[in-house]
């Protein structure tokens, strides 16, 4: 349970790639319909979106979870494991933007359109049927990292966690939507390449997953490696987008660059224990 506060961080951060921002037009719209607004209000129409937003990715988890206790027996399996590790690599290519994973664009035309007839509401039930909407059809972003997350807690097969977890990272994502009905949309971020840059940071952390799952079936030196090849080459590309950003982001990426200097240190450093060990 102390992972929910990164489960908030990460919806966070989803926040801000590319695929999200039809988000943040869809709320001010809701907004602007809505007249003058006090900040108090904005807040509320916001508030009512991101929860009904936060409903569905709580349903998500709840069904993980139920489905996961299946799977108990079959995740001690070495094949299965690196299947779900393989899964994640593949999930982590389409964050490189190989290719893009997302619902069928049929489902996706048909949401659209009834998150269309919807959006002449001005009432609060209005703006929580478009919160659950957006929730389903917002862009392929953020499916690469829901699956990843959905997978792991089929893998706790724990109710009240995968509920928790799926709430925190959505309440994460809608903590800019808070702040646009808020302020109008004064305190956002502009928006630039530095999105893109979040996107690839979710590809490194689908393949520190990958890593999760595959390092469990080798022994401890090569698990280690794994580890610590995945997190020096995560604080290389750090680096190098430290150079490229703004002055504003450069901190942001640099403590980043730190922690995964860090832990891939800390991951050689096991790895060599282990040879101790043997060697003993």
């Amino acid at each position: 349970y102390l992972a929910i506060p990164l489960f908030f961080l990460l919806g966070l951060l989803l926040t801000f790639t590319p695929c999200v921002l039809p988000m943040l037009p869809i709320l001010s719209g809701i907004l602007t319909r809505s007249g003058d607004l006090s900040p108090r209000k904005g807040f509320t129409i916001s508030l009512v979106y991101v929860l009904a937003m936060a409903l569905v990715y709580t349903l998500l988890g709840l069904l993980a979870a139920y489905f996961g206790k299946g799977l108990a027996a079959y995740l001690q399996n070495a094949y299965v494991l690196i299947g779900f590790g393989l899964i994640f690599v593949a999930l982590s290519f389409s964050m490189f933007g190989l290719y893009q994973i997302q619902m069928p664009g049929k489902i996706q035309s048909a949401l659209s359109r009834f998150s269309n007839q919807q959006s002449g509401k001005n009432s609060l039930t209005g703006t929580a049927i478009m919160g659950m909407l957006s929730a389903l059809i917002v862009g392929p972003c953020v499916t690469a990292p829901l699956i990843g997350i959905i997978g792991l807690v089929a893998q706790s097969q724990n109710y009240l966690l995968g509920a928790a977890a799926l709430f925190s990272m959505s309440m994460g994502m809608g903590v800019p939507l808070l702040i646009l009905g808020t302020s109008s949309g004064h305190l956002l971020p502009k928006v630039g390449p530095w999105m893109d840059k979040i996107k690839v940071l979710f590809g490194f952390m689908l393949l520190g997953l990958a890593a999760y799952f595959i390092g469990r079936t080798l022994p401890h030196y090569w698990e280690q490696m794994t580890y610590a090849l995945i997190s020096l080459s995560t604080f290389i590309w750090l680096i190098i987008t430290v150079v490229e950003s703004s002055k504003r982001a450069r901190f942001f990426f640099a403590i980043l660059a730190l922690g995964t200097l860090s832990f891939g240190i800390n991951a050689l450093n096991e790895s060599s224990k282990s040879i101790e060990t043997a060697i003993f």
